[in-house]
């Protein structure tokens, strides 16, 4: 019993951590920078690599519609310090590109990386149903390139630069609940942006997901889990010197739907995101499906 649950919430965390970061891609945020990163609900440690897409169309405003486009590849490890506290590292690579006109505007580079802290409150297992909570905190570090001149109105929007040149804040809270090889979890979190040198402060962010799961296999030492479930995500928008900035942030819920394989010590994980409903960048922007793969390794 105790093994099963172990493997199923390890299932659900690795399914999350594909989903949880992509709303900071998009209207208000760098492209590299994260809501949060890997976290777990599930003790022991792993490292693993993750690669997520995100597309937007901008709407012609009169100056020309484009084509925008995200990548991002994380190199993503925890640590296990204690059995009720986990500690977590990312640090991402990105690619952002522009079609517009006919004319293409490409940049790529090392993003913010992150560190965070989980500690669970709250774990019962019974004969039936385990139920586990956990809360968290960290820090965004400014440690990918910022050059964005807000003045220039030939510079790519500021949701291109790979890094915001910040010090940010990082809070995560999550709930889940597993009966037999049934799951189910919520999982809330946001970001708290401060001020970078240049006066300008992206939007505050926060996301949200709630999703059942179903476990296939006897977990040790593989299981096949897909999953179904809806996410959401709130961008405010961006300042510059105190004054909100035109055509960032926004909000969007998306259908999500995906599948974790695991054999014992990997695991691979792949979803994808529908939109179902959305405003961003003030009506000037209409969100692409999304997509997310990572493989990760179990010690």
């Amino acid at each position: 019993m105790h093994t099963n649950i172990r493997v199923w919430l390890l299932c659900l965390t690795l399914l999350m951590s594909s989903c949880q970061v992509i709303a900071c891609d998009v209207c208000g945020c760098a492209s590299a920078g994260s809501l949060s990163g890997i976290w777990a609900t599930s003790p022991g440690n792993f490292i693993g690599l993750q690669g997520r897409w995100v597309k937007f169309r901008s709407l012609d405003t009169g100056l020309g519609s484009a084509d925008d486009e995200f990548y991002l590849a994380e190199l993503r490890g925890r640590w296990q310090v204690s059995p009720r506290w986990q500690v977590f590292a990312i640090l991402p690579y990105g690619q952002s590109s522009r079609l517009s006109e006919g004319q293409q505007f490409s940049q790529s580079g090392l993003g913010d990386a992150s560190i965070m802290s989980m500690f669970r409150l709250h774990k019962s297992t019974g004969l039936k149903a385990a139920h586990q909570v956990q809360v968290g905190g960290g820090v965004k570090l400014p440690t990918g390139e910022y050059a964005f001149n807000a003045f220039d109105e030939t510079s790519l929007p500021a949701n291109f630069q790979l890094g915001t040149r910040s010090w940010d804040f990082l809070l995560r809270g999550v709930y889940t609940l597993r009966v037999s090889k049934w799951g189910a979890a919520l999982d809330m979190n946001s970001r708290i942006n401060t001020v970078n040198p240049e006066g300008y402060q992206f939007g505050h962010q926060a996301a949200g997901m709630a999703y059942v799961s179903r476990q296939f296999g006897t977990g040790e030492p593989r299981s096949l889990t897909p999953f179904l479930g809806m996410y959401g995500e709130r961008v405010r928008a961006d300042r510059l010197n105190g004054i909100n900035q035109h055509g960032t942030g926004g909000q969007g819920a998306f259908l999500l739907a995906g599948v974790e394989a695991k054999w014992n010590p990997m695991s691979v994980s792949a979803n994808i995101f529908l939109p179902v409903a959305h405003a961003y960048a003030d009506g000037e922007a209409e969100p692409g499906p999304r997509a997310a793969i990572s493989l990760n390794y179990l010690f």
